[in-house]
C-alpha cells in the first residue's frame, strides 16, 4: 500500500538487516542504541540486553499501546481514498443497478465512470453551447448511449431485474415501433436526472460530518440500530429527527441547481412584463439564502438549523426540489437514499481527514480537499 506503510516495511526490513552480527559490528562497533531515519520516520533500535530490558520496564516514556495504534492505523486495513470518488462511484453505480438490475454494467462496465465525465460537461446541453464532433462532451455522451443501445437490444436475461418502471416504459415504447437508438437517448435522460444530485449531496454530506466530530457522534448515536443487521430504512426515514434537520440543511447550502420555464405570454412578475419567448430562471442558491426566512446567519451550516424551526422545510424560500406541476416525484426516494448511504458509512467505517487537510469546517467558496483515510472496521 503506498503511504506510510512502505517506510514502516522498509525501516523494518533494514533494521533487521543492520542488525545480523557482521553489520552491525562494522557499522556500529556492537554499541547501541542507534538511529535510523527512512521517509520521514525515524526508530531507535536497542541492540544490548541492558537497553532491551529498560525499554520493557519503562511503561512511562514507552508506550506498546500507541504504537499498536500506529500499526493499526497504517495496516493492510488502512486506505487513504477519495471523498468524491467514493460518493460518486458508489451513488451512481447504486442507481444504475436499481434501474437496469446488472445487465447494463455487463453490457459496459466503465458506464458509471464515463456517466462522471459526461455529467462535468452536461449543463452545455442545456444552454445549447456549440459543439464540435468529436468533442470531449459528444464523445462522452456516445459512450453512454450506445451501451444503452446494446442493452436494449440484448437478450431477455440482460434486462432481467431492471426496475418495474423501465420495464413498463421500454415495453411501451418498442411496442409503439420506436427504434432502441431513440428508446435509449429516452433512458439516458432519466438516468442523468437520476444521478445528477445524489454524488454530490452525499460528498457534501459526508464532509460536513467529517470537519465535526460532535455532529459524527450525534449521527452515529441515532443511525445505529437502523444498520446494525440489516438496513431499515423506514426507520431512518421517520425515527431520526437529526439525520433529517442534517440533510435538509446541507441541500440548503449547497444546492446550486436552477429550475427554468419559458415563456410562452407575456407575464407580469413584480412591476415588470416578462416577454413571450424568452427564459425565467429560478436559483436555488439565492432563494435558500433569504434574509426573511433564514435570518442573518443565512450563509452558515447549522446543523440544527431545521430541528429548532420545523417551519423552515415548508417556506416558499426553501424549494431543494423546485415545485409546481414539476415538483420532484424522487424527492423522497433521494431522502431515503442519502440517510442510508450516510448511516451505513459512519456506522461500518471509521473515518480521519489526512493532517494536510484538516481545518475548521468544509466551505464551498474555497477549495476542500477531498481526501480521507478509512480504516476499516471488521
Amino acid at each position: 500500500m503506498p503511504g506510510p506503510q512502505q517506510p514502516l516495511r522498509l525501516l523494518f526490513h533494514t533494521v533487521r538487516t543492520l542488525t545480523e552480527d557482521s553489520l552491525h559490528e562494522s557499522y556500529f562497533g556492537g554499541k547501541g542504541p542507534f538511529a535510523m531515519t527512512v521517509g520521514g520516520m525515524t526508530i531507535y533500535v536497542a541492540t544490548s540486553a541492558e537497553d532491551i530490558a529498560a525499554t520493557y520496564r519503562n511503561n512511562t516514556t514507552f508506550s506498546w499501546d500507541a504504537m499498536l495504534d500506529e500499526l493499526l492505523r497504517y495496516g493492510a486495513a488502512v486506505r487513504q481514498i477519495s471523498l468524491k470518488d467514493l460518493c460518486s462511484e458508489v451513488l451512481v453505480d447504486v442507481t444504475t443497478r436499481t434501474l437496469f438490475g446488472d445487465g447494463l454494467v455487463e453490457v459496459e462496465a466503465n458506464i458509471v465512470r464515463y456517466f462522471l465525465v459526461f455529467n462535468n460537461d452536461a449543463w452545455m446541453l442545456v444552454f445549447h453551447y456549440p459543439q464540435k464532433k468529436g468533442s470531449k462532451l459528444m464523445t462522452a455522451r456516445r459512450r453512454i448511449l450506445d451501451p444503452f443501445v446494446n442493452y436494449l437490444g440484448g437478450s431477455d436475461e440482460i434486462r432481467m431485474g431492471r426496475s418495474w418502471l423501465f420495464e413498463k416504459v421500454t415495453k411501451r415504447l418498442e411496442s409503439e415501433g420506436i427504434k432502441n437508438e431513440d428508446i435509449a437517448a429516452l433512458l439516458l435522460m432519466v438516468y442523468c436526472a437520476a444521478n445528477v444530485n445524489p454524488y454530490r449531496l452525499g460528498f457534501w454530506m459526508m464532509a460536513y460530518i467529517l470537519f465535526n466530530p460532535a455532529l459524527l457522534e450525534t449521527l452515529r448515536v441515532e443511525t445505529k440500530c437502523a444498520v446494525s443487521d440489516s438496513i431499515d430504512a423506514d426507520y431512518l426515514v421517520n425515527s431520526c429527527p437529526h439525520p433529517e434537520g442534517f440533510y435538509l440543511e446541507v441541500m440548503r447550502i449547497v444546492n446550486g441547481a436552477l429550475s427554468a420555464r419559458k415563456i410562452v405570454a407575456d407575464t407580469p412578475m413584480g412591476n415588470k412584463i416578462l416577454r413571450k419567448g424568452n427564459t425565467v430562471l429560478i436559483p436555488f442558491l439565492q432563494l435558500h439564502r433569504d434574509r426573511n426566512a433564514f435570518g442573518p446567519d443565512r450563509a452558515a451550516f447549522e446543523r440544527e438549523r431545521f430541528l429548532l424551526d420545523k417551519s423552515l422545510r415548508n417556506s416558499a424560500s426553501y424549494r431543494p426540489f423546485g415545485g409546481g406541476v414539476k415538483y420532484c416525484q424522487g424527492r423522497f426516494l433521494a431522502k431515503q437514499e442519502m440517510l442510508v448511504f450516510v448511516a451505513l458509512l459512519i456506522n461500518r467505517f471509521d473515518f480521519e481527514i489526512p493532517p494536510p487537510c484538516q481545518r475548521a469546517s468544509p466551505a464551498i467558496s474555497h477549495s476542500v480537499s477531498r481526501n480521507l483515510t478509512i480504516p476499516h472496521q471488521p
